[in-house]
């Protein structure tokens, strides 16, 4: 194919075109154009899917930043507190020590216990080792250790 495009000429002053004066265009003019329109096409959506990839990347980063400050938020005193009574606990059963052991007890496991169960439990001549998993909130200022 090929286009027709009038030329001017601008050495005899004349406005007008004429007719016998024209420019043949090369077929491979309307392909490269259209060859350059795909090329800006395909840049314009790597550009976009560049961006979008972006976006979800960062909104994933501030989703994990809020999941962090959550974790850090539910790490209270009252959860310190907790932690810190269980290790005790756990440190007066792996010594064998009643005495410190049973002191960290709730009045209500006190009762419903009978000393020499509780003497029993202290009294593992075995060596012994615990590990403490995260705790569960089960009531204002109690948790549950696992």
């Amino acid at each position: 194919m090929q286009l027709r495009i009038p030329n001017c000429n601008q050495q005899m002053n004349e406005h007008r075109c004429a007719l016998h004066d024209t420019v043949l265009i090369p077929s491979a003019i309307p392909q490269l154009l259209l060859a350059h329109n795909n090329f800006m096409f395909r840049l314009r959506f790597a550009i976009l899917l560049t961006a979008l990839f972006l976006l979800f990347q960062s909104s994933d980063a501030f989703a994990a930043s809020r999941l962090a400050s959550k974790k850090a938020a539910s790490l209270t005193a009252d959860y310190a507190s907790a932690l810190a009574a269980a290790d005790h606990f756990l440190q007066a059963w792996q010594s064998a020590d009643p005495e410190n052991g049973i002191a960290l007890l709730t009045s209500r496991t006190k009762q419903a216990t009978s000393t020499d169960a509780i003497e029993k439990f202290f009294s593992n001549p075995a060596p012994s080792a615990f590990e403490i998993g995260r705790g569960k909130l089960l009531a204002h200022g109690r948790y549950e250790f696992p």
